[in-house]
């Protein structure tokens, strides 16, 4: 049937007005190709924030791996659960071809296992690659980091556990392998008990095959001494082997050794510990953890090329022991962290400096866990922490001093303590993190109240960065071009002195330079108690009343916070001279201790003086407060229950 003449005419209508006007074409950007498809998957709306973007994807893959990385870590927290960072790493790598390798090599760096199932998801897809894969996932794989309740003891929704040869097997490249149990650590120790009662064997001969076959070269390895019992299966080693096992050519490289769950009643005695750790030519790093007997005699035979020492949840170790271990095997100590040890004080403190000369970080942690549920022996085993007399010493080099719950003391050791610590200020140099959380016994709360704000504001006085630290990267923010080449009228009456024989333009930025360090956060200036107080003194802040001052801070800023040089410096349009510059580090006066050094570069100065008692679960306020239930009001008077005449009975 043919169309109406009416339609045919319609046609030809519009097919002639859509030649007769042509469309006109969109004005074009000048962009490139990049530009333009980054614009066009982003959207207009934010064109001008998207060019400012650097170009990641041009970045190598070495820095692209590190930086997500970096951003992804950690995959998993203490108890094994996997976090939102694995999302995120999946996420990244579908963003385009550039950030596939190296986002998904963050991933494979140390996969996540937990729950199980994702542990044998991993297993098939490695057997699974063959020659057409893109990438060599097997190579990518250096650590892991296994929790063996559920994946290599105990079946999980009715699998079989893994074996852990098998693991081994299609992971060549791995660099450490760290078998957990949750139940091993302190704070979760009723987690999984009844599960882990009784262990079964991990390390057996099958899976030493595999490290053998894959000639794999360890740099990280645990030993838990809990799973292997001898005897219950054939394919089980005895822990007599151990030193024999670590003159193999799998562990001739470990760097890092953690040994846990160490008891008496085992075959092997500490000599032989020390025999098996002595094989370790390479060994830098040790932690030993959960021992529940030492005698004294592992230590003195350690190794004395040790960077790094670890003891944790070690009841028995005391500070006779590890102060003759330090003053034979510190002189290479970096790091020493030393957590809930319940016989340990602090008098190793004593020859501190002198035993441990190249140290940077020391930690402690003096929270104690009872060693069952069901009864408490989470008290201090020493008599005193510091006794009265003892003087600590610090090592020059350290960067970090954590220490936490320190506790049984009395004000006048810690005070002995705390001055140690403000009389080595000059020495130092180099420390950047300080934190103290302390309980002082034997005082009453107002005397307390008041050692607190003395000694928490000399330590922030003396230690606590008031600037921003210095910036490491010494290039403008914006690139230097000819706008910014420009004149700018400062109040001073003429150029510096240097700059008379500098062409304009120059000088003109120099001035400008000078005018916009004014405004810079610089550190200020402590005057001591000799000075003028008509000394120039460089600070951005308003000046501010006495009383808010003493409000404040500590007594000790109140003198230099009235001080007439203070109030002129901090005027917005003033600018010092080179001359006027005060040297980083200059003296304070306390009330009763003469000068001070202040030190002023600390990043993180966190201390903390009270009479709590540390417990596993500490409680707050806001764990005390009752929340009203939605529906079960109080009763005001006003129901309107019909026919009730406005009685409530």
């Amino acid at each position: 049937m043919a169309p109406p003449a009416a339609t045919i005419a319609r046609k030809r209508k519009i097919h002639s007005i859509s030649l007769g006007r042509p469309r006109k074409k969109k004005a074009r950007l000048d962009l490139t190709s990049n530009e333009h498809n980054h614009r066009k998957e982003q959207g207009e709306g934010i064109d001008t924030i998207a060019r400012r973007s650097p170009p990641w994807y041009t970045l190598p893959y070495e820095v692209l791996l590190q930086v997500f990385q970096y951003a992804s870590y950690p995959l998993c927290d203490n108890t094994f659960t996997p976090m939102p960072a694995i999302t995120w790493l999946l996420r990244s790598a579908l963003v385009c071809k550039d950030f596939a390798e190296p986002a998904l090599s963050a991933l494979y760096y140390s996969p996540p296992l937990y729950p199980p199932t994702r542990a044998r998801g991993l297993l098939a897809h490695l057997n699974a690659q063959g020659p057409s894969s893109t990438f060599n996932y097997k190579s990518k794989v250096k650590y892991l980091e296994i929790e063996a309740t559920y994946i290599l003891l105990h079946k999980y929704s009715g699998l079989d556990p893994i074996s852990l040869d098998e693991l081994i097997r299609v992971t060549p490249q791995v660099r450490g392998i760290g078998i957990h149990l949750l139940s091993d650590q302190p704070e979760y120790r009723t987690q999984l008990s009844l599960v882990n009662k009784r262990p079964g064997v991990v390390y057996n001969k099958s899976m030493f095959d595999a490290l053998r076959e894959t000639k794999v070269r360890l740099l990280k390895w645990k030993w838990n001494l809990n799973f292997n019992r001898p005897g219950v299966t054939r394919d089980s080693y005895p822990w007599t082997v151990l030193k024999d096992l670590h003159s193999e050519a799998p562990f001739q490289t470990l760097r890092s050794l953690s040994i846990v769950k160490y008891e008496s009643k085992q075959a092997m005695t500490e000599l032989d510990l020390a025999k098996a750790i002595k094989a370790l030519p390479n060994l830098s790093r040790l932690n030993l953890e959960s021992w529940a007997t030492y005698s004294g005699k592992l230590l003195p035979l350690l190794p004395q090329n040790l960077e790094s020492l670890r003891i944790a949840s070690c009841s028995a170790l005391t500070s006779d022991s590890l102060h003759t271990f330090l003053l034979t095997h510190g002189s290479g100590l970096r790091e020493l962290i030393l957590d809930h040890n319940q016989s340990l004080d602090l008098a190793f403190l004593v020859d501190f400096a002198v035993a441990c000369p190249l140290l940077e970080i020391f930690s402690m942690k003096m929270t104690f866990f009872s060693p069952y549920s069901t009864s408490y022996d989470a008290e201090p085993k020493f008599g005193a922490l510091l006794l009265p007399g003892t003087l600590p010493t610090w090592p020059t080099t350290l960067r970090s001093i954590e220490l936490l719950q320190l506790r049984k003391w009395y004000a006048d050791s810690a005070e002995v303590f705390l001055r140690s610590l403000i009389n080595s200020a000059p020495d130092l140099l180099q420390l950047r993190h300080l934190v103290l959380k302390v309980s002082i016994e034997g005082i009453g709360w107002r005397d307390r109240a008041s050692y607190r704000d003395r000694w928490i504001g000399r330590l922030q006085n003396v230690f606590l960065r008031h600037s921003p630290p210095p910036t490491e990267i010494f290039m403008p923010k914006y690139p230097v071009t000819g706008k910014n080449l420009t004149i700018v009228e400062t109040s001073q009456p003429g150029p510096p002195p240097d700059s008379q024989n500098v062409p304009c333009r120059r000088s003109g930025l120099r001035r400008k330079a000078n005018q916009q360090l004014n405004h810079v956060a610089i550190p200020k200036v402590i005057l001591s108690s000799e000075s003028d107080s008509d000394t120039p003194n460089v600070s951005r802040y308003t000046r501010r009343s006495k009383r808010l001052k003493e409000q404040e801070h500590d007594a000790n800023y109140s003198d230099r916070a009235t001080s007439p040089g203070l109030a002129d410096q901090s005027k917005p349009g003033h600018s010092d001279n080179a001359d006027s510059e005060s040297p980083p580090h200059t003296l304070s006066k306390e009330d009763g201790d003469g000068q001070l050094f202040i030190h002023g570069m600390c990043d993180v100065v966190d201390i903390r003086i009270d009479n709590l008692r540390p417990a596993e679960n500490q409680f707050s306020e806001r764990d005390f407060l009752d929340e009203e239930l939605s529906g079960d009001e109080d009763w005001n008077g006003d129901d309107g229950v019909p026919g009730d005449g406005g009685y409530a009975w």
